[in-house]
């Protein structure tokens, strides 16, 4: 754990350029697991409009985890709902749509505290569920969010097939 305290807090637009920088990590990582998948990381992944339009949203929030001051993680969660239809019932869920860590200051307690916030954004909005998609290969990942306390809900298989000529 991290001897120093964690604060979290809500996102603001001067936070920016750490938080693009956080997400940029995160993808290079993802990058370099499925490059059949994912692009070389931009030098600036994420849009300023759509940051600020994500700020503005209602139903959705980003929060940064800060230690003596310097922003560390971010998550970034959205409310899902559907209607249903004759097969499913309606819903109304929180996703996760994005939780970056700084690689040098993963597995002390961050990530935990910034999934807590968002538990507790969810509660304020009557909403029991959460959900967050995670791609198989990211096993660290995994291990994380089923220690606290998610499970496996689908599972999306994907098969390359040969080039068309």
């Amino acid at each position: 754990m991290i001897n120093h305290k964690i604060k979290i807090r809500e996102a603001i637009e001067e936070d920016y350029k750490i938080i693009d920088s956080l997400y940029r990590e995160s993808y290079q990582l993802h990058f370099e697991a499925i490059p059949g998948t994912y692009r070389k990381v931009p030098l600036k992944l994420l849009p300023r409009g759509t940051y600020i339009n994500t700020l503005e949203d209602k139903d959705s929030a980003i929060f940064v985890a800060e230690v003596d001051k310097k922003v560390l993680g971010v998550i970034n969660i959205t409310i899902e709902e559907d209607s249903g239809d004759e097969v499913t019932k309606p819903y109304r869920r929180v996703s996760v749509e994005e939780l970056s860590v700084a690689k040098s200051s993963q597995r002390q307690g961050i990530g935990k505290a910034l999934m807590q916030e968002a538990e507790n954004w969810a509660k304020k909005k009557k909403i029991t569920d959460l959900t967050v998609m995670v791609y198989s290969f990211n096993k660290q990942a995994i291990k994380f969010y089923e220690k606290n306390g998610y499970g496996s809900y689908s599972i999306r298989m994907n098969k390359k097939l040969k080039k068309i000529k």
